[in-house]
């Protein structure tokens, strides 16, 4: 289907067929806010999701060997006297 000479097929990517007056806004959305509207939803739906689990494990593991250091060195020191 042809609206205005922008191609609205369900199931499909909109093309802008034909540049007229009237579907100045078409050309806008489809060229430039809808690229950037997928763009945000990936850094919130992947990139944010897997920069916290990446920064949970690194700090994680890093509270961990240090708190194990501790322990360590409080049995190390036990032994020792």
């Amino acid at each position: 289907m042809v609206e205005d000479g922008v191609s609205v097929a369900a199931g499909f990517k909109s093309v802008v067929l034909v540049v007229t007056d009237t579907n100045q806004g078409s050309i806008v959305f489809l060229n430039w806010i809808e690229p950037f509207l997928w763009e945000a939803a990936q850094v919130v739906a992947i990139d944010v999701p897997a920069h916290i689990g990446y920064e949970f494990v690194g700090k994680g593991l890093m509270w961990l060997w240090r708190e194990l250091a501790f322990e360590v060195n409080a049995m190390a020191e036990k032994d020792l006297h």
